[in-house]
């Protein structure tokens, strides 16, 4: 994360400044580094770093024969071909609701440190190297060096042309400077006759209110009996977690988009079994990222579309034309959909049967697949269901993973040939 990163570089400047040792930055940035990615070149690296087979040819067949138009004053250009670029818009990262859990990075930002000026050269003739291969480009404006404790005068160069040298420079929103002892430079205020900090005194009131809202210990309290390190982070821990639940489980009933997640067995620290089941498997994370989207409902179906925008937009199914698509509708009942469901839905059927042991079972099967508010609740989380045993939770997600991915993309394809 982008916050451990620049953590990192002011412990090395800290530890250079402690033992007035040389260190060398230096402070990369790409141009324009999302919108030049060169296609067949991240292809090849992927396929160099080991992706093999389907999960090589999902992201060769996402980047293949990419078009793009371009909407101006009411117009829509003609198709455009993208040979370059990673789609800012359509990460293949996932999501839950609207918040972003894929791998986070630190983007086009490239940081070389070292304490050798010799060896800080070769890892910019190295970056330089890939640069040119990967057909991205390293701007030499936005790229400087920054020199702690070497008082001598250095160069370094990037393809043949001198980088700069500066006494500061901005790395991750953090301005560093070369003569500072922790490398960036703060302005405290200290009151002369109190000798009181006052941003100290504000953030102690800020904690206190933290504490109160979450039902801690004040911090006015603890001063004088302070607890015991890893008991105090293991009730801070367990207190936060107990409330953001709480207050999940108690605005979850006021959501209608969350009535078919179950939040009331939710184990703090543990994931879903929408994440846990899916594995490492790319193309089964990329089915578990539709999947949560549906569990949350923030799923886009006509039924919202109709909700959230003018009146003369008809909830009515675009596909079957009988009646409003709701969840429901789209899970189960599209007649349009139904060739496709029923493979699904028969697999499910066969394999909820071997998990049913008590006396009974076609009551309780027959609830399952007849009542479609039970029969949704089963395909979107399964974990409803305390009789279900974890590793048949985590079959019968696999199976309504597969069910939901191919349902929504069937949707798609046929609202895309009738448009």
């Amino acid at each position: 994360m982008p916050a451990i990163a620049a953590l990192i570089l002011t412990e090395l400047i800290t530890e250079a400044n402690k033992s007035n040792s040389s260190l060398y930055i230096a402070l990369m940035d790409a141009k324009k580094a999302f919108d030049i990615l060169w296609h067949l070149g991240l292809l090849r690296e992927m396929y160099n770093l080991g992706l093999r087979g389907d999960n090589w040819l999902f992201f060769k067949n996402w980047y293949e024969e990419v078009t793009s138009k371009i909407k101006w004053n009411g117009n829509i250009s003609r198709p455009i071909q993208e040979q370059q670029g990673t789609f800012e818009k359509n990460q293949l990262g996932a999501y839950i609701g609207c918040t972003y859990c894929g791998i986070p990075t630190v983007a086009d930002d490239v940081t070389f440190i070292s304490k050798s000026p010799i060896e800080l050269q070769t890892m910019l003739d190295v970056q330089a190297y890939y640069a040119n291969k990967q057909r991205y480009l390293l701007s030499e404006q936005k790229s400087t060096i920054l020199v702690l404790n070497d008082k001598e005068n250095r160069s370094w160069s990037l393809n043949n042309k001198e980088l700069s040298t500066s006494e500061s420079a901005v790395h991750l929103g953090i301005e560093r400077h070369s003569t500072s002892k922790s490398g960036s430079k703060e302005e405290r205020r200290i009151s002369g006759k109190t000798y009181c900090d006052p941003s100290a005194c504000h953030e102690i009131h800020q904690l206190a209110e933290i504490a109160d809202q979450y039902n801690l210990p004040s911090p006015h309290d603890l001063i004088d009996n302070p607890p015991i390190k890893e008991t105090w982070n293991k009730l801070v821990n367990q207190t936060i977690s107990s409330h953001f639940i709480l207050t999940l489980q108690q605005e979850s009933e006021n959501k209608s988009t969350l009535k078919y997640l179950n939040l009331s067995d939710t184990v703090p620290g543990k994931p879903h079994n929408i994440w846990t089941s899916c594995g490492n498997e790319p193309f089964a994370i990329t089915m578990a990222h539709l999947k949560a989207k549906i569990a949350v409902g923030t799923i886009v179906l006509q039924s919202s579309k109709a909700k959230h925008s003018k009146p003369e937009v008809s909830p009515i199914c675009q596909l079957c034309h009988i009646e409003t698509e709701d969840m429901i509708h789209f899970l189960i009942k599209c007649t349009v959909l139904k060739t496709t469901r029923s493979p699904f839905l028969q697999e499910l059927k066969t394999f909820v049967r071997t998990c049913l042991r008590g006396e009974n079972d076609e009551t309780l099967f027959h609830e399952l697949f007849y009542n479609n508010e039970y029969l949704a609740r089963l395909i979107i989380d399964c974990s409803f269901f305390h009789f279900l045993k974890n590793t048949e939770k985590t079959r019968i997600e696999t199976i309504s993973r597969g069910l939901c991915y191919k349902l929504y993309q069937k949707r798609a394809t046929l609202l895309a040939d009738n448009s």
